[in-house]
């Protein structure tokens, strides 16, 4: 067969013979001379001749075979590959599109769905917002202005009764002035009025401060009367009824312990505004004030001189600014809960928390034993004469009360040293 015939290729009609590694099947001779003879594609390094093929060893007579094989598979495959006719293709695009609608109608379900809850969740805000807004419409530094104000307010009164108590002393007696056997039974019920809010030890003090035109003592608890007041004032829930107003503060400290700090605030903000604009009996205060004076030594009738003059115009401009303060605690600061103080006389001092009100310094003095030397200065306080300011929050610490108060104003008190050192003086 002639080489250079190269348009021969291998026909679908073809026979092999002896693929089987080269070897002649049986009843083959090796030289298939009665077979039909087919052109095949010579390998790279098979010999050319002009005119005919070389004679061809075993192992490329193999390794021709071998390549046959291989080539007859790789058709087969191709073959398989194109009998998929145009119905199955049909069949599986239709499965997949199936597969698509279906889940982009889930995905639409879905995204309904989230918008539905979306809605559901924002009128849920809109529900529970009355109970959550923290938004202050004071800071805490408005307060401490506020009550630095209210506390000048209580020195001030103080001293116009102070100076009207000296004059009273400095004047001669006039014809007005009542009998002493009624004066002393006055003294008397005075006394025992005043002894509920103060020792008999602090009464017997003021009257011997008094009697040498010492006014510090009398002063303080002046002070301390209108302090008492006005704390009375702000935090009362209902000041024409102490009952309403006891069952009032117990269910304010049981919301405040088992109710999240904003929502407790608001429950506070809109009880409190509901009870805007009571009149507050101020009997008891111009009972504790007219017992003050008589013990000082006042002798005159006091209801329509002096306490009308003086203390009735200063308790009307403490009432209003009482009022102000109850009204930007509870209802203008709603992230967080502060409250007024003060200390009772008797308690240690402590600078942290109290501040002193005459500042007086510690000074060093000789004791009796041993000749050492103590600090005074310190003690225990005879009164409060200012209100102070608190946060009070929850405490994390399993050991503690429950509650945690930072102090942010300190109140100002009436050291017992302080009056010792005007005995000095």
């Amino acid at each position: 067969m002639k080489l250079g015939d190269e348009s021969t290729s291998l026909s679908p009609n073809v026979t092999f013979h002896g693929c089987n590694n080269g070897r002649p099947a049986a009843g083959e001779s090796d030289s298939r001379k009665d077979s039909k003879q087919y052109p095949l594609i010579s390998p790279p390094s098979l010999e050319r001749s002009d005119t005919q093929l070389t004679w061809e060893s075993p192992e490329k007579r193999r390794w021709r075979s071998s390549l046959e094989c291989k080539l007859l598979v790789s058709l087969q495959k191709d073959a398989d590959i194109q009998a998929l006719n145009g119905e199955s293709k049909r069949g599986l695009q239709a499965a997949v599109d199936s597969r698509v609608q279906s889940e982009a109608a889930q995905y639409e379900e879905m995204q309904q769905r989230c918008r539905q809850l979306e809605k559901e969740l924002e009128q849920t805000r809109k529900l529970s917002g009355a109970f959550v807004t923290t938004a202050d419409q004071y800071s805490v530094a408005d307060v401490c202005a506020l009550l630095e104000r209210l506390n000048d307010e209580f020195f001030q009164c103080a001293m116009d009764l102070s100076d009207a108590l000296l004059q009273h002393r400095g004047s001669s007696p006039a014809s007005g002035n009542v009998r002493e056997s009624s004066w002393r039974t006055r003294l008397q019920e005075s006394r025992r009025l005043i002894t509920k809010g103060w020792d008999e030890d602090i009464l017997v003090r003021l009257e011997a401060d008094i009697a040498q035109d010492d006014t510090v003592m009398f002063e303080c608890l002046v002070q301390n009367a209108f302090v008492c007041e006005a704390r009375e004032i702000i935090r009362s829930f209902c000041l024409e009824n102490r009952e309403v107003d006891r069952h009032m503060a117990s269910l304010w400290k049981d919301i405040f312990a088992s109710q999240d700090a904003s929502v407790a605030k608001n429950w506070l903000a809109i009880t409190v505004s509901t009870s805007r604009n009571q009149n507050r009996d101020h009997s008891q205060l111009l009972r504790r004030l007219h017992g003050l004076l008589v013990v000082a030594g006042w002798r005159e009738a006091l209801e329509t001189r002096v306490l009308e003059q003086v203390v009735h115009r200063r308790l009307t401009d403490m009432t209003v600014k009482a009022g102000q303060i109850r009204e930007v605690i509870y209802t203008g600061i709603r992230s967080t809960h502060i409250e007024i103080f003060f200390y009772e006389g008797g308690r240690e001092f402590d600078p942290t928390i109290m501040q002193d009100a005459y500042e007086v310094p510690e000074r060093q003095v000789l004791t009796s034993k041993g000749g050492r030397e103590t600090a005074i200065g310190r003690g225990p306080i005879v009164c409060s004469t200012g209100l102070g300011l608190r946060c009070v929050t929850k405490s994390r610490r399993p050991s503690s009360s429950g509650f945690r108060r930072d102090v942010l104003l300190k109140p100002k008190v009436l050291l017992c040293s302080t009056l010792g050192t005007q005995d000095d003086k």
